[in-house]
């Protein structure tokens, strides 16, 4: 029997839309955006704006959506007052890698469903060197959306109003 997709799941593709929903906000605020992984599944973009009448790679992101962190509702308030928004820390190694490489800012984008609101951490500089000084922690969580258990090294991504910027979300009547 083939084994079916996390993202081709009834919960993974509620997230997988929602992560179709920040790229689309990012598109209202004037970029372009293009997955680069391997699969629609993907979580890898450039953002890409047009300058001087040539399509450029600005920035390079991770995109997230989330409901819940290690079983509590992932709002603006919980991490504001926890150590941060967590992602795999291999995830940060290889935005660092990408951004080195290209020369331009890694940032970890996630739609807080809970507070229907979009966060972004910017994550590096244009030399890949990190900036936000996160917690970097072997931490139990879901392996999958769909359940079961993992150990990772996890970089929590603390909230500072220096890093992280509120990106206005798209929804059906436009951006708010």
């Amino acid at each position: 029997m083939a084994k079916v997709l996390d993202s081709k799941t009834p919960l993974g593709s509620m997230f997988m839309d929602e992560q179709r929903v920040v790229e689309d906000s990012i598109r209202a605020l004037g970029y372009v955006v293009v997955r680069t992984g391997r699969d629609d599944s993907s979580h890898d973009v450039s953002i890409m704006k047009m300058i001087g009448g040539k399509l450029v790679t600005v920035a390079i992101a991770e995109i997230k959506s989330r409901i819940s962190q290690k079983g509590d509702p992932l709002t603006l308030d919980f991490i504001k007052n926890s150590d941060g928004y967590f992602i795999s820390y291999s995830k940060i190694e290889h935005g660092s890698n990408v951004s080195r490489e290209k020369g331009v800012p890694f940032y970890v984008i996630v739609s807080l469903m809970a507070d229907n609101i979009i966060l972004s951490w910017k994550v590096t500089n244009d030399s890949g060197e990190i900036i936000c000084d996160p917690k970097i922690k072997v931490v139990q969580s879901r392996k999958t959306v769909n359940g079961g258990t993992a150990y990772r090294t996890n970089a929590f991504l603390p909230y500072r109003p220096e890093n992280v910027k509120t990106i206005g979300r798209i929804n059906v009547r436009g951006l708010v």
